[in-house]
C-alpha cells in the first residue's frame, strides 16, 4: 500500500521541488527586498513561490492556489504602478501573470488539469524566449529559474489529476476499516466536497485582483462543479448588494456624500 501512494505522489513532490528551486533562486537574486519596506509588494512573488512549493509537497492545491494568486497579483500591481512600460515589458508582464493564472485553473478544475498545466508552462517559456531576445543572453541561474517553474507547473497538473483519481494510504486505511465496521456518516464529494481554509484565501486572493478577479468571480458565481465555490464567489456579490442598500437608505435619509472626506 505504501508503494502505490508513495508513487501516486511522485509528480506532486517533484513539482514541489521544482518551484522549491524557483523559490531559492528568486531568494538569492532579491534578498534585499526584506530589508526595505517599499520593495514589501515584489516580495509577494517569493512568497509565492514558497506557497506553491509547499502546496504540492503537501499534496493542497488550495496552497498553490494562494501562491499562483500572489505571483499573479504582483504582475498586476507592477504593471498598474509602473510608468511608462515598453510595448516588450507590458507583454512580458503580462504572460507572467497570465501564466500563473492558468496554472490556478489547473489546480482547482475538475478535468484537463494537465492541459492547463501546459498551456501555464509554455506561457512562463514565452516569457522566458522574450527575455532572452531582449537582451539578447541570460544568466545560469535565471534559466535554471524559468526552467524549473515550467517543469513545476507541468507536472503540478498532473499531480493534481493523480491526487483526485488515486487514494492516499490514509484513504484506503479507511476504506479496509468501513469493511469491518459499520457504515458511518461520510464526507460530502463530487460538488459538494468541503474547501479546505488555505483554498479561501486563495480565492480571496484571486478575487481581489482586479478585472481578473471579476471575471473568476463570474465563472466560479455560476458553476455547479463545486456548490461551496460557487457560493463563496456569490457572497461577493451579497456584500456588494449589502453595500448598495446602504447608501441608498443613507441618501434617502438626505445623507450628502459630497461633503465627505478622507
Amino acid at each position: 500500500m505504501k508503494t502505490s501512494v508513495n508513487r501516486n505522489k511522485t509528480k506532486a513532490i517533484l513539482s514541489g521541488a521544482c518551484f522549491a528551486v524557483v523559490a531559492l533562486i528568486w531568494l538569492f537574486y532579491n534578498y534585499y527586498i526584506f530589508t526595505n519596506i517599499t520593495f514589501i509588494i515584489s516580495a509577494l512573488v517569493g512568497i509565492g513561490y514558497i506557497l506553491l512549493s509547499v502546496g504540492m509537497f503537501a499534496c493542497r492545491p488550495g496552497i498553490g492556489v494562494a501562491g499562483c494568486a500572489a505571483v499573479s497579483l504582483n504582475s498586476l500591481i507592477y504593471f498598474l504602478t509602473v510608468k511608462g512600460l515598453s510595448g516588450v515589458y507590458i507583454l512580458q508582464t503580462g504572460l507572467y501573470a497570465a501564466a500563473y493564472v492558468i496554472l490556478i485553473l489547473a489546480l482547482t478544475v475538475k478535468k484537463n488539469n494537465n492541459v492547463f498545466g501546459i498551456l501555464s508552462s509554455a506561457l512562463i517559456l514565452a516569457y522566458l524566449f522574450l527575455i532572452i531576445l531582449q537582451y539578447g543572453q541570460i544568466g545560469v541561474l535565471a534559466f535554471i529559474e524559468y526552467a524549473a517553474a515550467a517543469v513545476g507547473a507541468v507536472l503540478a497538473g498532473f499531480a493534481v489529476i493523480q491526487m483526485r483519481t488515486q487514494p492516499t494510504d490514509e484513504q484506503e486505511l479507511q476504506a479496509q476499516e468501513l469493511q469491518a465496521q459499520e457504515p458511518e456518516e461520510s464526507v460530502p464529494t463530487g460538488k459538494y466536497a468541503p474547501i479546505g481554509a488555505w483554498t479561501y484565501f486563495g480565492y480571496t486572493l484571486l478575487f481581489s485582483i482586479p478585472l481578473v478577479g471579476l471575471i473568476f468571480l463570474l465563472v466560479y458565481a455560476f458553476s455547479d462543479a463545486n456548490i461551496n465555490r460557487r457560493n463563496f464567489a456569490r457572497s461577493y456579490f451579497c456584500s456588494l448588494l449589502f453595500a448598495l442598500i446602504v447608501v441608498l437608505i443613507l441618501a434617502l435619509c438626505g445623507v450628502n456624500f459630497s461633503n465627505l472626506r478622507y
